[in-house]
């Protein structure tokens, strides 16, 4: 019987010891090792072949993620706009105060509702609740609740007429926002005035 023919490696030698000339390990250069590597895997199964290549993506992930955090801690960017930056103009103004009616509105309903259940829980509870919504504290707390819902509804109608596409010039951003601060005090005065009238 024929023998096979078997190669060795001249440089080192080879881990896997003996092997036949068809697999030859390719030689010279640094990359011999890697190609030997590729070739290897190439005839082992599909699993195989696709956990060298998420290996490789996975380096070259790594080193792009390195690159970009190098670059970034670097590079002089600008800071981010805040208060201490911008000054202050009546767009930015008036989405501030949106907001903040907002919660005044929330904190002023806690108000109501203990006006109504001292009105339920009978003559005594409903008296110290007018007195407290009658002194000076109280009518301050009503006063900020009534302006924080005269805002908020004008700015909400303000905000209706954007979301159906209309008065998104400049101009008329500022127009209206000023119709909005009129509208409130207005509306402020006039509910404070019918109110005192009642009385």
């Amino acid at each position: 019987m024929r023998a096979l023919p078997i190669a060795v490696h001249k440089r080192g030698g080879d881990r896997d010891g003996l092997h036949t000339g068809h697999q030859r390990r390719p030689g010279g250069g640094p990359g011999a090792p890697l190609t030997y590597l590729r070739a290897r895997l190439k005839l082992e199964h599909e699993g195989a072949r696709a956990v060298f290549a998420l290996w490789g993506a996975c380096v070259w992930a790594w080193q792009n993620l390195v690159l970009q955090e190098s670059y970034m801690s670097s590079a002089k960017r600008p800071l981010s706009p805040h208060l201490q930056v911008y000054r202050p103009q009546l767009t930015s103004v008036l989405s501030i105060m949106h907001r903040l009616t907002g919660v005044g509105l929330s904190v002023g309903t806690l108000l109501l509702v203990y006006w109504l259940a001292a009105a339920a829980a009978g003559p005594d509870s409903f008296a110290a609740a007018q007195d407290f919504v009658g002194s000076f504290l109280g009518r301050l707390l009503l006063f900020g609740w009534t302006v924080s819902l005269f805002f908020h509804l004008c700015n909400g109608i303000r905000h209706l007429f954007w979301d159906a596409g209309y008065g998104f010039e400049l101009d008329e951003v500022y127009r209206s926002g000023w119709t909005v601060v009129a509208a409130t005090g207005i509306l402020t005065l006039a509910s404070w005035v019918f109110g005192y009238g009642l009385m």
